[in-house]
């Protein structure tokens, strides 16, 4: 699997496509915005019922547009790969098309999932960090010795985050495979996610930290507007040529 060829051949079909990638990156930034103003605005009411209602359910609101907006994307990064129709009216299509409630079940599913790696794999580094400030307050434990053991604790902190990036990945597909085969459940979809990344889950990460310039890029703030949608029609190329290196697999079987 060459990485280059995907990444060139994505950066050729998106250039003619940012305009309507833009309005799908502005739209979830303004609904963001939006909430936090509506929500801001709700914690100066006097009536505190009132104040949690609305903050509810402006946050179920935001993460129901972002879920449906991802998926969106996903689907119009994939026709642009598919070498489909995709412009601003395809746009509005997918949008409308991806409202389904079971797609942010399988988002709270997958976030759920990420979530408890993190904590899995992060819990040893964050506890030896923990103890080494509380023998310090509470014996007063020589300064290098603190040192090693606070520097020991953020290493194993870093390590196990590292390894759970590397182990989320098994999730990269299931946005992706929802969206092709909707008649998947939430657990069918994980599970088969978990299968196809089975193996390749390290070149996936890989993959995606070759995009580091380009991202270090985006602290300008204008070169996101091409560097987010060319990272994410990457993303769903590369998505297809799991999928089908994985079919190919089970052919020759």
């Amino acid at each position: 699997m060459d990485f280059t060829i995907i990444k060139y051949n994505c950066r050729k079909n998106i250039r003619k496509k940012l305009f309507a990638s833009f309005l799908i990156m502005m739209l979830r930034i303004a609904f963001c915005i939006f909430g936090g103003i509506v929500s801001g605005y709700s914690l100066r009411m006097n009536n505190r019922v009132h104040s949690i209602v609305i903050n509810t359910a402006v946050l179920l609101t935001v993460l129901f547009v972002l879920s449906v907006t991802g998926y969106a994307s996903e689907m119009w990064h994939c026709r642009i790969g598919e070498k489909k129709r995709a412009d601003e009216g395809v746009m509005l299509y997918c949008i409308f098309s991806q409202m389904h409630f079971k797609k942010i079940f399988l988002d709270f599913s997958v976030i759920l999932r990420k979530i408890i790696y993190d904590l899995l794999l992060s819990l040893p580094g964050i506890a030896l960090i923990f103890l080494s400030f509380f023998m310090y307050r509470s014996y007063g434990e020589n300064g290098y010795l603190f040192s090693v053991t606070v520097i020991s604790g953020v290493i194993s902190l870093l390590t196990g985050l590292g390894f759970s990036f590397c182990i989320k990945q098994r999730y990269f597909l299931t946005k992706y495979l929802s969206m092709k085969y909707s008649d998947l459940t939430v657990n069918e979809t994980v599970l088969l996610s978990s299968k196809i990344m089975d193996g390749r889950c390290f070149k996936t990460v890989i993959f995606k930290l070759s995009f580091i310039p380009q991202f270090a890029l985006c602290l300008l703030i204008l070169p996101s507007v091409y560097v987010i949608p060319y990272y994410r029609q990457s993303c769903v190329c590369l998505k297809r040529e799991l999928i089908g290196s994985f079919c190919e697999g089970k052919l020759s079987e």
